[in-house]
């Protein structure tokens, strides 16, 4: 089971999709706290920053992915 911490999910409180779209929230404070800190050490003109996927987990065995 994916969870988010609860304070992300108070933003969307009557959305289908809040569990997601706490993920999306969190996930963006985090990256906005990495981008701070590498402004705030003077490393944000001599970075790259690259985010990977991958296409998830199956949910319904090896066999059977919803991917």
């Amino acid at each position: 089971m994916v969870t988010v911490p609860d304070e992300y999910l108070d933003y969307y409180p009557e959305e289908t999709n809040q569990v997601l779209l706490g993920m999306v929230t969190a996930m963006d404070d985090v990256v906005g706290q990495v981008v701070e800190a590498l402004r705030s050490t003077g490393q944000h003109d001599n970075t790259i920053i690259i985010f990977t996927s991958d296409n998830g987990s199956p949910n319904k065995g090896i066999y059977q992915t919803r991917c």
